[in-house]
């Protein structure tokens, strides 16, 4: 079964900066969609990433897509089910350099 979440929360421990956006599978859909970036997380920052504030609709399944400036993108491969009512938030670190970054899922809580 699907872990249900309601938000993720990612720390940028890296020596760059971020754009995360999400992926999503509308309930009754097999087509993923990418959402615009939540905005920028600078260096040494943590941010809440909201789907709601995304446009992810209640029920959709989701992954974290982490766009690292001056690379390509780093998906997450966990899915989670997006409950607006669920209590639950993803938590995820990215580490690294420019060149070399790596996106770790660290549980939920």
């Amino acid at each position: 079964m699907t872990v249900e979440i309601y938000k993720y929360e990612l720390h940028d421990k890296g020596a760059f900066d971020v754009n995360p956006y999400i992926t999503y599978q509308a309930p009754g859909s097999s087509k993923w969609i990418k959402t615009s970036h939540e905005g920028t997380i600078h260096a040494g920052q943590s941010e809440i990433v909201d789907p709601k504030g995304l446009g992810v609709p209640v029920g959709s399944t989701m992954k974290l897509i982490v766009h690292v400036n001056a690379q390509h993108d780093h998906k997450a491969s966990e899915e989670f089910l997006y409950v607006d009512t669920s209590e639950q938030q993803a938590n995820y670190k990215i580490t690294g350099t420019a060149l070399k970054a790596h996106l770790n899922y660290e549980g939920t809580s």
